[in-house]
């Protein structure tokens, strides 16, 4: 039973990346790849495995990796970029419980080994994981680290923590491009799970004045919200990722 139990899982996990790989807007061309996790609710100390595929079709190995941080609370910390030999994906741990923001900046393969090469990313990622285990009410109330700007070119930026919302609530997010609030940019969000076996776009919306657009927190299931903004005949991506569970909801 064991083995079985693992075959489904590493199915599951699979299924799971590729899904949002074929999430298609409603009217414009497919949502490129990214990053595939193997859940976005890991147990302190459990191994989350994480997948990279470009639009360009870089992995990990191929890649030009600006940055790859994670942030709790007040802390940051630097996560290896560097698969182990023969594997595609990463593995990493989260040793204390409570909300991790994962940051990945991204570029395509020809611009790696150039001096500059951590600027020329023009894909932002953010993957919101909530750790349990151990003093959950303690750590889950410090959300600093995911509603706090971290600085890449591109960003989405949830304006409250993800992990403390609930099917019925709100997210806001403001989008920025070097620094800077972006007004009038279609900002859309999609959602995988519950009823549904793949990544439908539930809606989009157009920054105001402030650089924010709300989305309507409408089912369980992983969600994803994304822009796109091009600066000098360059297109740049940001993207926010991460799971809304049942019962969840409001002030924890």
């Amino acid at each position: 039973m064991t083995r079985y139990r693992r075959i489904i899982t590493i199915l599951l996990w699979t299924w799971g990346s590729i899904a949002w790989a074929s999430v298609s807007m409603a009217d414009g061309p497919r949502v490129e790849s990214s990053l595939g996790v193997s859940t976005f609710r890991p147990v302190a100390g459990e191994e989350v495995r994480i997948e990279l595929d470009l639009a360009t079709g870089e992995d990990w190995r191929r890649a030009n990796i600006g940055r790859l941080i994670a942030r709790a609370g007040a802390r940051q910390w630097t996560i290896p970029a560097a698969p182990r030999s023969g594997e595609t994906f990463l593995r990493v741990r989260f040793d204390d419980p409570g909300p991790v923001l994962l940051v990945l900046s991204a570029g395509g393969e020809a611009e790696k080994g150039r001096s500059d090469s951590w600027r020329r990313t023009t894909y932002c990622t953010k993957v919101v994981f909530d750790v349990g285990g151990g003093d959950e009410d303690g750590a889950v109330s410090v959300s600093g680290g995911i509603t706090g700007k971290v600085g890449e070119r591109v960003e989405v930026l949830p304006l409250v923590d993800p992990t403390r919302i609930g099917v019925g609530d709100d997210l806001p997010v403001r989008v920025y491009y070097e620094g800077h609030k972006l007004v009038d940019t279609a900002v859309s969000s999609y959602a995988r799970g519950g009823d549904s076996g793949s990544g439908d776009p539930r809606s989009t919306k157009r920054s105001d004045s402030a650089g924010m657009a709300w989305f309507k927190i409408d089912r369980v299931g992983h969600w994803l919200i994304r822009f796109e903004h091009m600066a000098e005949g360059v297109r740049y991506v940001g993207e926010l990722r991460f799971e809304v569970a049942a019962g969840t909801g409001g002030a924890k």
